[in-house]
């Protein structure tokens, strides 16, 4: 056996150091993508939210409008402003919407929409268990905590 020459590179121990490296560059790209990704996700979710939230805004200007309505135009106006309150409710029951704090942050204003809802919507929709049943939940749950 001879021994290994002094002042040569031993090729086994810096292939193995090179893969080290690049495992960990690797990983570190990983979690950077990661991260990226989530961050994309959470700018989806708040864009939804957002645009959801315009629109209850948006109808609840309307539904506070001067204007006097005849029964069928305020029926109207209350199914479509309640159904729009009840797909923001939808979208953070299925968990479309993941983030918890959107309902924490909106928890007032749920509770502002039931006591509109239950003033203003007739008793034969409002005790109708398909009519608004995420909204119901979603105040249920609030009603909870």
């Amino acid at each position: 056996m001879t021994a290994p020459a002094t002042g040569c590179l031993n090729w086994d121990a810096a292939s193995a150091c090179a893969a080290g490296v690049a495992a960990i560059a690797a990983a570190i790209a990983a979690w950077f993508s990661a991260r990226q990704v989530t961050a994309a996700k959470d700018a989806v979710q708040i864009q939804i939210f957002e645009n959801v939230f315009r629109d209850i805004r948006q109808q609840e200007r309307e539904f506070y409008g001067v204007k006097k309505l005849s029964g069928e135009e305020k029926a109207l106006r209350d199914r479509v402003f309640f159904n729009t309150i009840n797909y923001l409710a939808f979208l953070l029951e299925s968990k479309i919407l993941k983030r918890r704090e959107f309902l924490d942050y909106y928890h007032d204003a749920f509770l502002y929409w039931w006591t509109l809802f239950e003033k203003e919507v007739p008793d034969v929709d409002r005790n109708n268990p398909t009519n608004y049943e995420e909204f119901k939940r979603i105040v249920a749950e609030i009603s909870r905590s």
